[in-house]
């Protein structure tokens, strides 16, 4: 269990960050794979109260998934948003610096053999051969 700021570091330090949770698809595919609890996400009003964004900037407006009432920066302080897993994926913000779990994502390693051309099973002019 990290703070929000020590969760992101980890994340970066493996190349990756707080995961986006930008559709029901991805909500879903955490809930099934994580175990119940709260998660840090990559989403936080810091620059600007009242306006969440992910890490990227974008602003969470094709799927939310916030609990009733929320965001509601409770007591003032309530800058970082968490998923409540055991509660359908439902999203809080929280005081950044309570100490929560995390959910790290990274650019998936792409198989370039989707898009290049293979000979006999290896892609050809590629970076990483398969």
């Amino acid at each position: 269990m990290e703070t929000w700021d020590a969760a992101r570091t980890v994340c970066q330090r493996y190349s990756g960050d707080l995961v986006s949770i930008t559709s029901h698809s991805i909500q879903t595919f955490l809930q099934s794979e994580c175990n119940s609890g709260v998660y840090w996400i990559g989403l936080n009003d810091k620059r600007t109260e009242g306006t969440f964004v992910w890490l990227d900037g974008v602003l969470p407006s094709l799927y939310t998934n916030w609990i009733p009432g929320e965001p509601n920066d409770h007591s003032g302080d309530e800058d970082c948003a968490s998923a409540y897993l055991h509660e359908g994926g439902k999203w809080n913000d929280l005081n950044c610096l309570g100490l929560v779990l995390y959910i790290c994502e990274n650019d998936a390693d792409i198989d370039e053999c989707l898009s290049s051309p293979c000979l006999h099973g290896t892609c050809i002019d590629q970076l990483n051969s398969h």
